[in-house]
Parts: structure tokens; C-alpha cells; sequence
């Protein structure tokens, strides 16, 4: 099935006028024509127009599960090779952070992240931006614990 048959698809579902979809999109009518002829949709306009329709995109692997959001941290890229491994938080499907659970001024936090291989790792974040990288399984644990016992206490 082309974009442009998932959105015909869509809009005859939704009951709405491809005239309402070309409004909502910023397109003249003429314009959202071509585009569904020549089926020029970026994927971003198709994720868009779809959630105007009432609909979502979701890719799955072959167990079902849906692809994680990598690079999804707002905090400053950390990289870092152990044992002939790179760890990037750029690259990384951030889990938990503790940033601003603490009551006072210290700027220094620890980030849950987990990559595409299913590897998890904390990124120890310092004042001045910079940080560290740990692996180490135990790293791992004392992060999960800490995050649990603070949002216990809340």
C-alpha cells in the first residue's frame, strides 16, 4: 500500500474532505492532488495528516514490539568505548534521569539509558556539562534502586 493510498484510506475512514486535510496540512487542494498522484508524501507528512485522520504510525520488529525513540535525551551528547564498545547517549533510548529531583541547587545527575542492542548504561552528568559513561551491571543496579527508593519517597 503507497502513503497515498493510506491516506485515501484514511479520509474515506475518517469521513472527512481531502479539501479539510489539505487545509490542515498548508497545502492549496491542487497541491495535496499532486501530491497524492505522484505520491511525493515524506514520511512526516504522512505521520501528520494521519494523526489529523485519527490514526498513528507504529513500526514493530518481528516480536511485535514497537521501535524505540533513540537520541530522545535533551541533556549534551556523552560517547565513550568500553571494552571495544562505543556507548553514545546520542544513540541511546534514555530510560530515567534524576535531573531536578533534587531539592537543592547541585546541577550534577545520573541518566538510565538503554541502546539498540538492549545494553543499559548510566551517564554520570556534571555541572559543567561534561560527564562520564559506567556499563558496569552494578552501576546499572545502584541507579535502579536510587530512582526507585526517591520515587517511593515522593
Amino acid at each position: 500500500m503507497t502513503s497515498s493510498e493510506i491516506i485515501r484510506s484514511a479520509l474515506i475512514k475518517s469521513g472527512k474532505a481531502q479539501a479539510a486535510l489539505a487545509e490542515f496540512m498548508g497545502w492549496s487542494r491542487q497541491n495535496m492532488n499532486i501530491r497524492l498522484r505522484k505520491g511525493t508524501l515524506t514520511y512526516n507528512d504522512l505521520e501528520k495528516a494521519l494523526a489529523f485522520l485519527g490514526h498513528q504510525i507504529m513500526v514493530l520488529d518481528d516480536d511485535g514490539q514497537p521501535l524505540r525513540h533513540y537520541g530522545n535525551s535533551t541533556s549534551p551528547r556523552l560517547t565513550r568505548r568500553i571494552g571495544g564498545k562505543v556507548y553514545d547517549t546520542s544513540k541511546a533510548s534514555l530510560i530515567e534521569s534524576t535531573a531536578g529531583k533534587d531539592a537543592g541547587s547541585v546541577a550534577e545527575y545520573e541518566e538510565l539509558y538503554v541502546d539498540a542492542s538492549g545494553k543499559e548504561f548510566v551517564a554520570h552528568r556534571l555541572q559543567n556539562g561534561k560527564g562520564t559513561i559506567s556499563a558496569d551491571p552494578v552501576a546499572v543496579e545502584v541507579f535502579k534502586r536510587g530512582t526507585s527508593a526517591t520515587s517511593a519517597h515522593r
